[in-house]
């Protein structure tokens, strides 16, 4: 995805003014940004395939997955710990592959924009997928009119995916809450929204306060909206500056779901492409698979 290789130019403004100019401008009562009142809402997802589970979501992507079980041993331990369960999205970007042999995780689908998403689901969408993604991004691969006018794509979105049936989970950088940004539109209408935040992961504080005002703002435009949030095992986001990260700078980048639990509904966790990144994304799932059995992580 575009916004976790590279920043986005309303994210690369590392200014704390202009940060924190946003957080006084669209902040939220923090009564609006738990996720009890989502949890408590009727279904977006009318009669299509029964409610969300009502455990808090897990996501991560097939690739990535395969990747941390073939270490085997502890990782592997661990993997099966955080995501072989029916709280789990697992998203796949091929239609014809499958789920993993026993797994108990739900099956997403990806689609970069409407267009190609509207095109599959004429050709038909295998029922094993169960929700879909619209990974809409600051990128080539979603065409300028969907990128220009995200509203109106995120509930043309929406409503093919309810027609089929299938849940509708969105990925958007938080670009903005303007008409214009992917964000403003995503959250309106996804069922699950998962917030991408990750320049300031390193940061908690003010990850936190970024998330909060975000989560907030989304549930009060989207009655019964589950709200993930995403981070990553990008050495630029953890530690920057730095190739490698510390055992104690990813605790930190994980602190960041492990302190939020009471505003989000749960976490993707996203393996960078390189071997660092693949390393530290193992460390990091152990470091998920210990605080879930000490009860401190949902």
């Amino acid at each position: 995805m575009a916004s976790r290789r590279g920043d986005s130019k309303f994210l690369q403004r590392r200014g704390a003014v202009a940060t924190l100019l946003l957080a006084a401008a669209l902040a939220i009562p923090l009564a609006l940004a738990g996720p009890q009142a989502a949890a408590s809402a009727r279904s977006v997802f009318d009669g299509a395939r029964g409610d969300l589970p009502k455990q808090h979501l897990r996501i991560v992507e097939k690739r990535q997955l395969s990747m941390l079980l073939s270490q085997g041993g502890a990782v592997a331990s661990a993997t099966e710990q955080v995501f072989n369960n029916s709280h789990t999205y697992i998203v796949f970007r091929d239609p014809s592959d499958r789920m993993l042999l026993g797994w108990k995780a739900h099956m997403v689908l990806a689609f970069t924009s409407f267009a190609a998403f509207e095109a599959a689901a004429a050709q038909g969408i295998p029922p094993r997928f169960e929700a879909v993604l619209y990974d809409n991004e600051a990128w080539p691969l979603t065409p300028a009119v969907e990128r220009s006018h995200p509203h109106r794509y995120a509930r043309r979105f929406k409503r093919l995916a309810h027609q089929n049936h299938e849940i509708f989970i969105a990925a958007p950088s938080l670009d903005g809450y303007g008409e214009g940004s992917l964000f403003f539109g995503d959250a309106r209408e996804a069922d699950i929204l998962d917030l991408q935040d990750q320049p300031w992961e390193s940061a908690p504080a003010l990850f936190s306060d970024r998330l909060r005002g975000a989560a907030g703002w989304a549930r009060s435009h989207n009655h019964g909206l589950r709200v993930v949030v995403e981070i990553s095992s990008n050495p630029a986001r953890d530690c920057p500056g730095q190739t490698t990260c510390s055992q104690r700078q990813l605790r930190r980048t994980v602190g960041d779901v492990v302190q939020n639990q009471s505003v989000i509904d749960g976490f993707w966790l996203w393996i960078f492409d390189s071997e660092a990144g693949e390393a530290d994304g193992a460390y990091m799932v152990e470091v998920m698979a210990r605080k879930i059995r000490d009860g401190l992580l949902f």
